[in-house]
C-alpha cells in the first residue's frame, strides 16, 4: 500500500472516532506496570511512534510523564492537540 493510500486509511478511521482507538491498550497497562514503573518510579520522557488519538500519551501524561507524539494522520494528530 502507498503512503498516501496508508494515510487516508488512518485518516478515515479516526475521523470515524473507533472507541477501541481511545482507551489505553490492556497489554500496554500490564508491561507500564511490570516493566516501566519499577525502573521509572518518577516518570521521565517518552515518545508515542504511531500514537494515533495518543490514548497512551495521553495516559502517560496524566502520570507526570513528558511524552510526544508523532503518527502519520494529521486527522488524528489535529485531534490530540484539542
Amino acid at each position: 500500500m502507498s503512503s498516501e493510500k496508508l494515510k487516508s486509511h488512518w485518516d478515515l478511521k479516526y475521523e470515524r472516532g473507533l472507541p477501541s482507538l481511545t482507551g489505553p491498550d490492556p497489554f500496554f497497562l500490564s508491561a507500564y506496570e511490570r516493566f516501566v514503573k519499577p525502573s521509572f518510579p518518577n516518570a521521565g520522557s517518552a515518545v508515542d511512534l504511531a500514537c494515533g488519538l495518543g490514548r497512551h500519551a495521553l495516559w502517560l501524561a496524566s502520570r507526570e510523564w513528558r511524552v510526544s507524539g508523532v503518527d502519520l494522520s494529521d486527522v488524528a494528530i489535529e485531534k490530540l492537540r484539542t
